[in-house]
């Protein structure tokens, strides 16, 4: 896989996330400040793989306070309502990253391409040094988050 066509995957998966925030998260106004090459910083979020000819790895991670906005307002929550348990706000990142792994499916046209099961991360996240990793850090008013894809370097 050609470096354009893993930032060809990380644009879908900016494009889906921020449908998503607008769409499902009521967050609109997002903003990408940039990509990078590299894992997403120090944090929580949620990962699943994309099993397809290319498969690939598509995450969204954010500091505790961005992913406890994202799940509060994907369960309808307010703002200010209280943080919701760990388990409670990993399950709502994991809908989020399969709602945008679906979003990107449907994007790049990948019909047959199958979805893995979410897993959530709290911390840093890094390979054994074979993967090729690209991050977009998007904004949401006072929110961040960083949408990654990740792939086999022997795909890559």
């Amino acid at each position: 896989m050609s470096a354009g066509h893993l930032e060809t995957w990380l644009g879908a998966a900016t494009d889906a996330f921020a449908e998503v925030a607008s769409s499902t998260l009521g967050m609109e106004g997002a903003r990408v400040e940039g990509t990078r090459t590299g894992y997403p910083s120090d944090g929580a979020g949620a990962a699943v793989a994309i099993i397809a000819e290319d498969s690939m790895q598509v995450g969204v991670f954010g500091t505790t306070a961005s992913c406890q906005a994202f799940a509060r307002a994907l369960l309808g929550m307010g703002p200010d309502e209280e943080d919701l348990p760990e388990s409670d706000m990993a399950d709502a990142l994991g809908e989020i990253v399969n709602i945008v792994a679906g979003s990107m499916k449907t994007r790049l046209k990948l019909g047959t391409a199958k979805l893995g099961l979410p897993l959530f991360v709290k911390g840093r996240i890094e390979s054994g040094g074979g993967a090729k990793v690209r991050v977009a850090r998007v904004h949401f008013g006072e929110h961040e988050a960083e949408i990654f894809m990740m792939c086999e370097t022997s795909a890559a």
